[in-house]
């Protein structure tokens, strides 16, 4: 007992003056609720989570727990436990905002309720895919411009990569404002790149976009006159004229033979 002939109690980490006077300290004597310790999953207020998880939390008594329940949507569910440490289950199929609340008591009939608020449910992948040009494509440049169209209501972060002919990577960047664009420049003008985009919501879903290849190619087409051609400045009696040439290209698109008159 302390100087006021109360028994002492531990409770909460603390020896606690109980109503009794003389008693013998200890469980005999208690006349608290259960101890929360901790939330473990999840662990605070405003999280996301994505997926089944079991609800988790270290909850203690002096005398020993009797029970606990978990409540959502209005609905008790009964948890179970290991020693200290009570779960429960949860299947997170419905997307949603949530709060969390654990009742629990102890043998004696005395309990407590403790809750978590705003616990976000997010099982929808981010939806995103390119806002301009096309795969395949050739430029005579040295920048690579990249721009995609996000729709999630949770979005954490946007990425971007850029990646060489080998698939080495070459430059990414990642922005958690919103900015859905981004403009690699400086780069090497003769080389073959390809690239894409990943969206990452708070819930940890990942998605991204197809992985689209460009060429940048800035060395014009070598070409001359090949054998068949007649010289410069030649006369011939006939209805036609034959023109051969060669050309060096590693991007070859198309060539066109031009034919003109006097004027």
């Amino acid at each position: 007992a302390d100087g006021n002939g109360k028994t002492l109690i531990w409770y909460n980490g603390n020896w606690t003056e109980s109503r009794y006077e003389n008693g013998t300290p200890g469980s005999l004597n208690d006349e608290f609720p259960p101890s929360f310790n901790s939330w473990i999953l999840p662990s605070s207020n405003n999280e996301f989570i994505t997926g089944s998880i079991n609800i988790t939390a270290n909850i203690t008594d002096v005398t020993g727990m009797d029970s606990a329940t978990v409540n959502f949507n209005s609905t008790n569910y009964s948890m179970s436990n290991t020693s200290d440490i009570w779960r429960y289950l949860w299947d997170t199929s419905n997307d949603g905002s949530y709060n969390i609340t654990i009742h629990y008591n102890d043998t004696l009939g005395y309990s407590n309720t403790t809750t978590l608020t705003n616990i976000t449910v997010d099982n929808t992948l981010p939806a995103i895919d390119f806002t301009s040009g096309s795969n395949n494509s050739y430029f005579s440049r040295d920048w690579i411009y990249i721009d995609v169209t996000v729709t999630e209501t949770n979005l954490d972060e946007i990425s971007f990569y850029l990646y060489n002919s080998s698939l080495g990577l070459v430059n990414n960047a990642s922005y958690t404002n919103g900015t859905s664009y981004v403009n690699f420049t400086s780069l090497d003008s003769n080389m073959e790149y390809y690239y894409n985009v990943y969206a990452r919501d708070k819930a940890n879903n990942l998605n991204s976009t197809e992985t689209r290849k460009l060429t940048l190619d800035s060395t014009s087409p070598a070409v001359s006159y090949a054998g068949g051609t007649e010289n410069n400045a030649t006369f011939f009696n006939r209805d036609w004229i034959y023109v051969n040439v060669s050309i060096t290209e590693t991007n070859f698109n198309n060539m066109t033979f031009y034919l003109y008159n006097s004027t």
